[in-house]
This record gives C-alpha cells, structure tokens and sequence, in this order.
C-alpha cells in the first residue's frame, strides 16, 4: 500500500512541506523530524 504525503503530514504532526524536504533529503531539516516523518518499513538518510 503506497502512502501519501497528506498521511504522512497527519501522522508525524507536520506540514506539507516539512514532509517534502524531508523526503528529499535537505539537511535544513533535524534528524528527529526526520525519524517522524519517515514512511513506515523506510529510513531518510541525511
């Protein structure tokens, strides 16, 4: 099952665009957002 990013901005707490430039690796964003908002069975690389 795919997930979107509106679900993972209601379960992590954040915006639409917080969940974005985690997804896309930019280092602006702290590694504990970065754990929360991961998708499940992934893990963001910094």
């Amino acid at each position: 099952m795919k997930i979107t990013t509106d679900e993972l901005c209601r379960r992590s707490g954040v915006s639409p665009s917080t969940v974005l430039r985690t997804l896309n690796g930019s280092s602006a964003i702290s590694e504990e957002t970065k754990r929360g908002v991961s998708p499940p069975g992934k893990r963001v690389e910094s």
